[in-house]
């Protein structure tokens, strides 16, 4: 075995041992994000080692308890806030046009909730007066291992030049709100390349002629809302800026050796903001939610007030909607105020209204409540009850190991459920009106009586002979037709207090072959194990061969990924 194969080796059993530990899915997450997002995982990985050997090798969890929280302390050191001075703020503020480097547009700062972009470390240039993190300090050991002794003493002898042409290196202006975020880790800012990749040359061209440099700026929007950038606007997520200078030679670009180095440390600080929310609890459901039985007879009386007038009132709320939830209004879904929402229904038509329905008359399911449906012009439009909680997509990293399992169970709770909505229709294969599904995977097709014509039009006439015959083989299976929602994707399953609180989003639902709920649920998961992990605790592994045959076929068809 040669010395790579060795290292390689090292890294896989130290995280293979992370993994192990009976730890919480934050903490394997930060210690492995430790190993893998070190600048050499080998050397991280062979000092979580040789700690995890020295200290006590039969307690491996309370090692690497006690690492994670020295890590902690190292990289809050990287959060602080620390004054610019004067003269240096002036530099910035000239090189930077007086504005945030990520709103991109000179506005008043007078304005009325538009605040003046200010100054801001890259890195604080104070995090080695810390005497911890000094060459004998307590924590270098632990900053050495991930970012290596090198590159370490590297940051020192940036951080000790704060002449005015070195200190532009590692400053840029923020608005308020942005600077916040960043400080915290909420913003990992790259620079770019032409390869797209951090090279040792990227910081010459940096200080090439007057030209600037392309960064791209992402914020987790899972654990941090949108937040005003200095125009007004709001940073929604990810997005490319550049910073210019007239005189690279007084006003020098920042350095992208530092921004490097916030791109490392952002990520532990991130996590270790989800474990403070963690920590804080679950937020708690809204105190004045209305039970089913409740709004049932809200809409009834309302039902007795003319369409007329119930549209136009539909029609008020979505202007005031758009005014008091700007981040909840899209070009299909609109929030509307007393706990409504709007949905423009282009492609499921009446479908979606019938689904709520069928699911209100024949199940305990919390899902929306079909309130009203109307046409404005071309459009058919839906109104519908909240469901209480979060998406699965923004709260699953904060989920504990045994909510995850309990999730497992009331999914399943729920596809059983679902499963017993009679079909009334003519066909065995369609939409809740009897008529052509509709779905993202299948396109639209049917209706149908026949299985072999609902499965033949999966598999287009130039799919490979191979995976025809391996579909033909397991989709000439008798397979039952159910009621099927069509779309549990993580971003339709509600969360509330930890637990499954309700299924939105049934455009795609209808009568479909039983494998349909669970390959139909795994589409789109890619490299998510964890999540895979929820849809197999929950159906099983009945229908394997069929996810089998349709991964192959999502990425051979024209339908595919």
């Amino acid at each position: 075995m040669n010395e790579t194969e060795t290292k390689t080796d090292l890294v896989s059993s130290t995280l293979s041992l992370i993994s192990s530990a009976d730890l919480t899915p934050t903490e394997h997450w930060l210690l492995k994000r430790f190993i893998c997002h070190a600048v050499d995982p080998e050397y991280a990985a062979q000092y979580v080692a040789r700690r995890i050997e020295a200290h006590a090798p039969n307690d491996v969890e309370g090692v690497l308890r006690d690492l994670k929280s020295e890590w902690k302390q190292v990289v809050q050191t990287f959060s602080q806030r620390v004054d610019v001075p004067l003269g240096l703020e002036g530099l910035v503020r000239r090189r930077d046009s007086d504005q945030c480097c990520l709103g991109g547009s000179m506005v008043d700062p007078s304005a009325r909730g538009v605040s003046r972009a200010e100054p801001a470390w890259i890195i604080p240039p104070n995090i080695f007066h810390d005497g911890q993190l000094v060459p004998e300090g307590s924590l270098c050991p632990l900053l050495d291992a991930y970012l290596t002794p090198a590159k370490v003493s590297q940051l020192q002898t940036k951080l000790s030049d704060m002449s005015h042409e070195r200190a532009l290196e590692n400053l840029w202006l923020l608005s308020p709100g942005a600077h916040s975020a960043f400080r915290a880790g909420h913003i990992q800012v790259v620079a770019s390349t032409s390869a797209g990749e951090w090279t040792d040359q990227a910081e010459l061209q940096l200080k090439d002629g007057n030209s600037a440099k392309y960064y791209v700026a992402s914020t987790h929007p899972k654990d941090y809302k949108d937040f005003p950038l200095s125009d007004g606007t709001t940073f929604a997520g990810f997005q490319h800026f550049k910073i210019d200078t007239v005189d690279p030679a007084t006003y020098c670009l920042p350095s992208p050796t530092l921004f490097r180095t916030h791109y490392r440390i952002a990520s532990a600080l991130q996590l270790f903001h989800v474990e403070d929310l963690i920590a804080a609890g679950w937020p708690r459901p809204s105190t004045f939610a209305c039970g089913k039985s409740t709004l049932q007879i809200l809409r009834r009386c309302w039902h007795l007030v003319p369409k007329a007038v119930r549209v136009r009132a539909y029609q008020l709320l979505s202007h005031l909607g758009e005014y008091l939830y700007p981040l909840e209004t899209g070009t299909v879904v609109k929030r509307l105020p007393v706990g409504l929402y709007m949905k423009i229904v282009g492609r499921s038509q009446q479908n979606e209204g019938m689904a709520l329905r069928l699911v209100e008359q024949h199940t305990s399911i919390p899902a929306p409540l079909c309130i009203d449906e109307y046409h404005d012009g071309e459009n058919r439009i839906l109104i519908m009850t909240t469901v209480q909680g979060q998406t699965l997509h923004n709260v699953f990293h904060r989920m504990s190991y045994p909510e995850r399992r309990q999730l497992s169970v009331d999914l399943k709770t729920v596809v059983d459920q679902i499963r017993t909505v009679p079909n009334q229709t003519s066909f065995r294969f369609a939409n809740t009106l009897g008529g052509a599904i509709c779905d993202q995977r299948a396109g639209i097709l049917g209706p149908f009586n026949e299985e072999s014509d609902f499965s033949s039009q999966l598999l287009p006439e130039y799919t490979p002979t191979e995976t025809r015959e391996a579909a033909a083989l397991v989709l000439s299976r008798p397979h039952r037709s159910f009621f099927t929602h069509s779309d549990l994707h993580w971003t339709n399953l509600m969360i509330s207090g930890g637990r499954l609180n309700g299924v939105v989003d049934w455009e795609f639902a209808g009568y479909y072959p039983e494998y349909w709920e669970f390959t139909k649920a795994m589409y789109g998961i890619i490299n998510h194990p964890e999540l895979e992990k929820i849809h197999w605790d929950a159906f099983g592994d009945v229908y394997k061969d069929e996810l089998e045959v349709e991964r192959r076929l999502w990425h051979e068809s024209p339908f595919g990924l």
